[in-house]
């Protein structure tokens, strides 16, 4: 429908224009479309179509027309006794579905011809990657009507027209995190057949997602009081910024398309101390972060033997002993506080391939590992009870990524099997930092 959108490029005054068409003696479709292209004034669209209309009645066809008609009607503010008899001449020559489509796009071409009052995306087609912006001079945006993917995070003072999104019915993804209302929405108007939505951090108040059947993925914040009904055949879920009832977390568990889950930033459930939920057995990759407020048996994970990719990122160990399953491929406890030795004896997860402990504090535990690791990232861990990390027997470890502080109890060196890659640096000791420095203030000195 795009291809039916002619914006005005303010050429010829409207009145010159109005008495070029009205005069015009041998009126084509390429002067119709011209005539698009200069004006958009309502009184030059009824002489414009009276030329049109004349045509037909003499026998043009109509879809030499078509473009001209259906660009009429395209986002133009024109009247609607013209739309109207525009749509009957459609519907007359089997064009209806057409018509109907363009009839509903948003109208963006103003009167006064600059179309400047709403922010056109149409040019970005099938994706539009709005960069996040300010609102406040716009009182809409209009998007090619079969765009596909769209982001307006972080838009902020967004017009309320902008909360109808019913009209792009190819819209498969659209990412609104953090997007602003200039006034209160009653509620997001979306497509049925989104298969990705980011709503997190804004105002969407729509809790009742069954009704999304192509939704796979959803990214949401939730408020106190808020009770959100999943779709029927949810894959990924990430929960972020959210207050959660107890409820909507022992719904969880009959989500039974569900593979990846994520729980993140200043979550926590409502009125509960130490909650207690189930998983879906069908969960492969799971991800805490920040997460407060949960019993101690969330941390027993190895009743979920499907979970692959396990991140518990930021989390509180303390008096919680960590169980994992046993085919556990990818595991992150970054920033892990308060762990306990036990926590960094990886043996019995045979398949392990990647481990991150960034930010961790061993407390003087020894941090054994099984033979399948191939990847290991420990920048800036501390606590170590050795001052020679050996790696050299795991013939599998193909690279080590390894950072450290001033003053932290760390290894001094770290033996790697040969073959495998080492990213970052150690500890450059204080003395020779110490030397450089005397040997620049030297250097400047001259």
């Amino acid at each position: 429908m795009a291809d039916f959108i002619v914006e005005p490029q303010n050429g010829i005054s409207p009145l010159k224009l109005y008495n070029q068409v009205k005069s015009c003696s041998e009126f084509t479709p390429e002067i119709a479309l011209n005539v698009l292209k200069q004006t958009n004034n309502p009184r030059v669209m009824d002489v414009l179509f009276e030329k049109i209309e004349a045509a037909l009645q003499l026998g043009a066809d109509y879809f030499s027309y078509r473009e001209a008609l259906l660009g009429m009607v395209a986002g133009r503010d024109c009247r609607n006794t013209i739309k109207d008899k525009i749509g009957e001449i459609a519907s007359s020559n089997g064009d209806k579905q057409a018509f109907d489509e363009i009839a509903a796009f948003p109208v963006f071409i103003g009167r006064t011809g600059g179309g400047h009052h709403i922010l056109n995306l149409i040019a970005y087609g099938q994706k539009v990657p709005c960069p996040p912006c300010y609102m406040k001079n716009y009182s809409g945006l209009v998007m090619a009507p079969n765009v596909k993917e769209a982001d307006l995070s972080g838009c902020l003072d967004m017009p309320v027209a902008v909360a109808d999104f019913s009209s792009y019915t190819q819209l498969k993804k659209l990412c609104l995190k953090g997007l602003r209302f200039r006034d209160d929405v009653g509620s997001l108007k979306l497509p049925t057949g989104l298969e990705y939505v980011d709503v997190s951090n804004m105002k969407h108040k729509i809790y009742d997602w069954s009704v999304f059947e192509n939704l796979h993925t959803l990214v949401i914040g939730l408020k106190k009081g808020d009770k959100l009904i999943f779709p029927h055949n949810l894959q990924n879920l990430h929960l972020t910024d959210a207050q959660m009832e107890p409820k909507t977390l022992d719904k969880l568990k009959d989500c039974q398309t569900l593979r990846w889950l994520k729980i993140s930033y200043g979550t926590s459930v409502t009125g509960v101390k130490g909650a207690y939920f189930e998983l879906p057995q069908t969960l492969e990759e799971l991800a805490w972060h920040s997460v407060d407020d949960l019993d101690d048996r969330m941390f027993q994970l190895d009743k979920y033997p499907n979970l692959k990719k396990i991140e518990l990122v930021s989390m509180d160990f303390e008096g919680r002993k960590l169980s994992l399953p046993t085919n556990v491929v990818e595991l992150n406890l970054d920033f892990a506080k308060n762990a306990a030795p036990q926590t960094f004896d990886f043996r019995k997860y045979s398949k392990l391939r990647t481990l991150s402990l960034q930010h961790v504090n061993l407390h003087g535990a020894n941090l054994k590992l099984p033979q399948s690791i191939e990847e290991l990232t420990l920048h800036f861990m501390t606590g170590t009870s050795h001052r020679t990390l050996d790696l050299s027997g795991y013939p599998n470890l193909r690279k080590v990524c390894y950072l450290a502080n001033f003053g932290e109890t760390k290894p001094d060196a770290i033996c790697i099997p040969q073959g495998c890659v080492m990213a970052g640096t150690m500890e450059v000791k204080k003395n020779v930092v110490s030397a450089l420095r005397a040997l620049f203030q030297k250097n400047n000195s001259r």
